[in-house]
């Protein structure tokens, strides 16, 4: 019983690329073809290697989902990609792609976005059944010849999508707010674009706005921080307050006192982070004290500052 199709078959059932064809007809003029065929014997074949024998298995399954669609093209990304998943970029023949494509042109325009949006809008219209992923679509864009007008920042939690020419604006603005939000636990917008040289301020705030921990602490003055029970910052009032309640005024000095002037934020916006902290009480008469018991876990629930 034959374990692999013979070379004779895989050139009557699969197409294949040209020089991958021309060593199996090779085969078939100047060698012997009797006797079982195995994998092993086939990629005994010169220039018929371990990546031809996955294109042909991949070629096979792409033919074999084009056979199960014969009304016409898949209805939804999700089907179109599924071929292209499992294949390499030498598949032959390259099967079409128009909802790759009209994918491919949506989140170019949505560019910048995070990746929650893109896939938001992409099942909106229709073209996915919300089941895809960005990165499954980045991987199938090597089918793609036509350029993509996009690329992919992804640094933890972030997975933002930027116009192509921005992604370096992008990464040393990213980097810039990240240090700054570790260093001294919150960021001005309008600061961090004048250290990286850039003036969009509508584009930067929805670099910072699509990583998932991102709160506003003043919207209109462009405070924002990453939320988060490990900043320096929380700990920092945490300590202060464990010999009692403090104003709010007395907690800054005892915070701010050493610190660069670009980097102390207005009271108001101090007073936001206390109430976006779950382990702080911020009381009628503006004292701040630590929460006796019972704390909540941070991102519990919505801040009033949030956008």
């Amino acid at each position: 019983m034959r374990t692999a199709p013979s070379p004779a078959e895989i050139l009557r059932d699969i197409p294949l690329p040209p020089k991958v064809r021309a060593s199996l007809e090779r085969a078939v003029l100047h060698e012997s073809m009797d006797g079982l065929w195995t994998v092993g014997r086939l990629l005994a074949i010169p220039g018929f290697g371990l990546r031809t024998l996955h294109d042909a298995v991949a070629t096979a399954v792409a033919m074999r989902h084009a056979a199960m669609h014969p009304e016409g093209t898949p209805s939804v990304l999700e089907d179109e990609l599924a071929p292209l998943l499992v294949a390499r970029p030498r598949l032959w023949p390259r099967p079409p792609t128009p909802l790759l494509e009209r994918a491919i042109g949506v989140i170019g325009a949505l560019a910048p976005a995070s990746e929650a949006h893109i896939l938001a809008e992409l099942r909106q219209q229709a073209l996915t059944r919300g089941e895809v992923t960005l990165a499954q679509i980045e991987r199938a864009s090597r089918f793609v010849e036509a350029p993509i007008p996009y690329a992919i920042l992804r640094r933890g939690d972030l997975c933002l999508v930027v116009p192509g020419p921005d992604l370096s604006t992008t990464q040393r603005f990213y980097g810039l707010a990240v240090r700054s939000v570790v260093s001294w636990g919150l960021a001005n917008l309008i600061h961090l674009a004048e250290q990286a040289g850039a003036a969009r301020l509508d584009f930067l705030r929805t670099v910072v706005a699509s990583r998932p921990s991102f709160r506003w602490l003043d919207k209109q003055g462009a405070w924002f921080w990453f939320e988060s029970e490990d900043s320096r910052l929380v700990r920092a009032m945490e300590r202060t307050l464990e010999a009692g309640s403090m104003a709010l005024d007395q907690l800054a000095q005892a915070l701010f006192d050493r610190r660069p002037r670009e980097f102390v934020p207005p009271l108001q916006v101090l007073e936001e982070l206390c109430r976006q902290v779950p382990s702080l009480t911020f009381d009628a008469a503006g004292r701040v004290a630590l929460r006796a018991s019972g704390l909540p876990m941070l991102g519990a629930g919505p801040s009033s500052a949030q956008a």
